[in-house]
């Protein structure tokens, strides 16, 4: 539906709420179904990478169809909670919040 926004002729505010990637992981990589049985013999770190990489392919294919549908350019505000990786920097696992700087390393 969020792609029929750019039909809408009055200004219009749009918040959506995407899950994605918060666990339970049940993509791969091109949007294929992962079962329970698949995902446990993975590390939780693929299955939420596989899941990551199709999550961003249709965030970014619905901006291409909103850009390339409004008469008039649209705002679009993009915000995340996650790092790098889930569970990595949290006040659970004795790290603390941002007593490490994160980013991934090549």
């Amino acid at each position: 539906q969020l792609a029929e926004i750019p039909s809408m002729k009055e200004p219009t505010f749009v918040f959506a709420h995407m899950l994605i990637p918060h666990p339970p992981y049940v993509f791969n990589t091109d949007g294929t179904y992962l079962t329970e049985e698949e995902a446990n013999k993975r590390s939780i770190e693929v299955n939420y990478v596989d899941q990551l990489i199709f999550a961003n392919s249709k965030v970014r294919e619905l901006i291409d169809e909103l850009l390339s549908s409004s008469e008039v350019p649209p705002i679009i505000i993009l915000q995340a909670d996650e790092g790098p990786y889930p569970g990595g920097h949290d006040r659970w696992n004795g790290k603390g919040e941002w007593e490490e700087p994160v980013g991934w390393e090549e």
